[in-house]
């Protein structure tokens, strides 16, 4: 099966030499415990209640963008933003550089609106 979280043959290179990366399944005690943390994680996604961005690769093969889509839906906070990028896959650093810079582009715009936004509004305590 091919990598499908490195669209760049340079960044799939590199990623691949890292001294710990294995392309080996994971044994099965490791999938049984990823799985019973997904499972946690999802059935609390209503207690996220701060601001919240999630990003995900519109084509991501390892994880569905559906799952984005209920964390979004489903999650407790009032400012919740999701970005599903049509076209793109798991990894997003290993997009070509185009799709990386509008990535982090968007991330960086809503870390700068919502910094604008609480440094506007006065915090408890402040007059």
């Amino acid at each position: 099966m091919p990598d499908r979280s490195f669209k760049v043959p340079w960044k799939r290179a590199l990623a691949v030499a890292r001294p710990r990366s294995t392309m080996a399944p994971p044994r099965a005690a490791t999938a049984r415990e990823l799985l019973r943390v997904c499972c946690e994680v999802q059935s609390r996604f209503q207690e996220v209640e701060l601001p919240l961005l999630v990003v995900h690769g519109g084509d991501d093969t390892l994880c569905d963008p559906e799952c984005a889509e209920e964390l979004h839906r489903r999650a407790g906070s009032e400012d919740k933003t999701l970005r599903v990028y049509p076209g793109m896959w798991h990894q997003l650093v290993g997009e070509p550089e185009e799709n990386v810079d509008k990535v982090f582009g968007d991330v960086l715009d809503w870390f700068k609106s919502h910094a604008a936004a609480a440094a506007a509004t006065p915090g408890e305590g402040q007059q």
